[in-house]
């Protein structure tokens, strides 16, 4: 979320002030106290080895566009008023008719020497003297519009590979949301940039809901594999950001258990909210609250063990909901904030939001492991640790070979037409050791057999997304893995992870 001074909207993206940081979150709201205490929030996350990224809005500003629709009224409160021409990208030469692919009203115009000027300047600020350590770019594809008349979208635009070089050059991280309303610029991106991989989440929305269509002419293999076709040469796969869901949209609960939104219908301290994305390939998994835990925790297993750079949403390890609101930028509740109670529990519905109105939806019931602890939470936990302990799902190049076969080790895969994949993650070859995914987005069983160990070697199970397990949180560690010697009965829409050892 934002951190740059806006004015009164929720999530931030209205940025009012790119040197100042946002006064909504300091407790000292005296002049300097909110940069004071974001230097003070910088260096305790670094003494704890802890990176600090800002989301950055720099394709639109806190102003707007015309305020009522007509060309008469607009707010003058920054740009605008210093110097509109140079700073907003006009339609045409009215100098009060505005050029739009934001939904804001009124993109910055970064074809001018000002416009570019501002952005980097701002990014100088914040790396240096703020000491933020990388940055996520909305909409970033305005960022790489021409200058008038076209303002097309132009993947080697000035301004982004300005942005690469002084990130390169002050040892920093920057990541576009590729697109805004009129384009699309996935795998387009300069060298140095990192991408929200957008093919990555619709591939992987489908294939967990058996549809095997892809997205953006890439299936669920191609993207499982690091998107070789866009990133091979740009960067490898670590330039691929691979996200399920993000802020704006469901949470990844709510993408398993509802079919459609339901912003309007929602009260407080839900919602109601407006807009929100209608094409969410999302699913109420037939109103079967183990189903919904189950797929939970295939999906996340799926990112997790896929090429690239995963990134998970602050909450959707222990299962938030929002109550089907895909986009409550407006709300400022406990409803739709986390609520870290739900950690410390098997039935995480049941927890109070603290004030009254709306109850959270009995979307996932209780899990099987009565423990008193949220059995989704200590997977996802758990689930990150082999992530992190795995040299074989980090690399940042395509060396290391993942094959992929049907479930029974035969030939004539086909990710068009196969809705269960055996996966072989050749993790010997960079240090590490084999994995093995079983996954089946059938609706019913499959048998998967094994290709033969390497010598000295066994596959064991450490993973099972599939209910019959919650009682041990689907996830075994090394010490207890059972040995998987023969076939293996993968339960519908879940998956499971052998390690060679």
């Amino acid at each position: 979320i934002p951190l740059d001074h806006s004015g009164g909207n929720y999530w931030g993206y209205m940025t009012d002030g790119y040197f100042a940081p946002d006064r909504h979150y300091a407790c000292n709201k005296t002049p300097g106290g909110a940069t004071a205490e974001w230097k003070a929030m910088v260096k305790a996350f670094h003494d704890h080895g802890i990176e600090v990224w800002m989301d950055v809005v720099y394709n639109h500003t806190g102003e707007g566009g015309n305020a009522d629709g007509t060309k008469q009224n607009a707010q003058l409160s920054g740009l605008r008023g210093f110097d509109n021409i140079d700073f907003y990208a006009l339609s045409g030469s009215d100098p009060a008719s505005y050029f739009d692919t934001t939904g804001c009203g009124n993109n910055v115009n970064v074809a001018t020497a000002a416009g570019r000027r501002l952005v980097l300047d701002s990014l100088s600020y914040w790396a240096s003297q703020m000491g933020a350590d990388g940055f996520r770019f909305d909409l970033a594809a305005e960022l790489g519009r021409d200058a008038a008349p076209s303002y097309g979208f132009n993947p080697g635009a000035q301004l982004l590979r300005d942005i690469a070089s002084f990130a390169g050059a002050s040892n920093l991280d920057v990541v576009a949301e590729p697109w805004d309303i009129g384009a699309y610029g996935v795998g387009q991106f300069p060298g140095g940039w990192g991408e929200w991989n957008g093919k990555f989440r619709d591939a992987t929305r489908r294939f967990f809901n058996g549809d095997l269509g892809g997205a953006g002419g890439l299936t669920y293999a191609d993207v499982f594999y690091g998107d070789f076709g866009d990133y091979s040469d740009q960067g490898g796969p670590a330039k691929s950001v691979n996200f399920i869901v993000a802020h704006d949209g469901f949470t990844l609960a709510d993408l398993v258990s509802y079919g459609a939104k339901t912003n309007a219908s929602r009260s407080w301290p839900f919602g109601p909210s407006d807009g929100g994305s209608d094409g969410n390939d999302s699913s109420d998994s037939g109103q079967d609250q183990t189903l919904r835990r189950q797929r939970f925790r295939s999906l996340l297993t799926w990112q997790m063990f896929s090429r690239g750079v995963p990134m998970i949403v602050a909450g959707d390890e222990f299962a938030r909901t929002q109550n089907g609101n895909n986009n409550p930028y407006n709300v400022d509740a406990p409803g739709t904030w986390n609520n870290y109670g739900m950690i410390a529990t098997d039935s995480p519905h049941l927890t109070a939001t603290g004030v009254s109105g709306e109850a959270y939806h009995n979307n996932f019931g209780t899990d099987a492991h009565a423990d008193g602890k949220n059995a989704l939470f200590q997977f996802a936990r758990q689930l990150i640790g082999v992530r992190r302990a795995a040299r074989a799902l980090r690399q940042s190049d395509y060396a290391m070979a993942i094959s992929f076969a049907r479930n029974d080790g035969s030939g004539g895969f086909d990710s068009h037409s196969d809705r269960a994949v055996r996966i072989q993650l050749d993790g010997s070859s960079v240090g590490d050791t084999d994995y093995l995914l079983y996954v089946n987005n059938w609706s019913g069983t499959v048998t998967f057999t094994p290709p033969a160990p390497d010598a000295g070697k066994r596959w064991v199970r450490i993973i099972d997304t599939a209910a019959w397990a919650e009682s041990h949180d689907n996830v075994w560690s090394d010490a207890e893995a059972a040995t998987i010697s023969g076939t293996y009965d993968v339960h519908a829409w879940s998956i499971v992870v052998l390690k060679a050892l």
